[in-house]
């Protein structure tokens, strides 16, 4: 199933690297709880693990900053990765931003990851607002592929 992901360069250099999962994405441990923390999501960390955050819907992506110089992922990763690992995290509503919503989104051990799951990398090349999204203009010429996956070309 195809799932999205915004991230920054250092995690494309390392996945464009050869850097193994599980050595990508964010810690555990810096997810922990303290008693009384207001609860940002319903996943599950171990502590020195890795973990990677992705949406089931690319609209989802509008709740994360799409800056100019960050990167839209798509991966179709197997259904039983998936299915252990949907959750909710609780974002700003996108019109009033002083609610907020549960989100659906997979919380993954980057370990469980593999390079044949990306099907495209783009480069965020102009800020996308969600009003970008809302139109009816294709979203195209804010940003651009870099990888696409048996294209048969990198533009690295």
């Amino acid at each position: 199933m195809q799932v999205f992901r915004v991230c920054d360069k250092e995690e494309i250099d390392k996945i464009l690297g050869g850097v193994d999962f599980r050595y990508i994405g964010a810690p555990g441990e810096i997810y922990k709880r303290e008693p009384g923390e207001v609860v940002v999501n319903n996943h599950f960390y171990e502590e020195n693990e890795m973990y990677m955050h992705f949406f089931p819907k690319f609209g989802d992506l509008f709740y994360i900053n799409l800056e100019e110089g960050k990167y839209i992922c798509i991966y179709d990763i197997p259904e039983e990765i998936l299915n252990e690992s949907i959750g909710y995290g609780e974002y700003k509503d996108l019109f009033t931003y002083s609610l907020s919503r549960k989100v659906p989104e997979y919380c993954i051990n980057s370990k469980k990851l593999k390079f044949e799951y990306i099907e495209q990398i783009s480069l965020i090349t102009h800020y996308i607002d969600y009003m970008d999204f809302l139109s009816e203009e294709p979203l195209d010429e804010f940003y651009e592929p870099i990888y696409i996956k048996n294209a048969g070309k990198h533009i690295f």
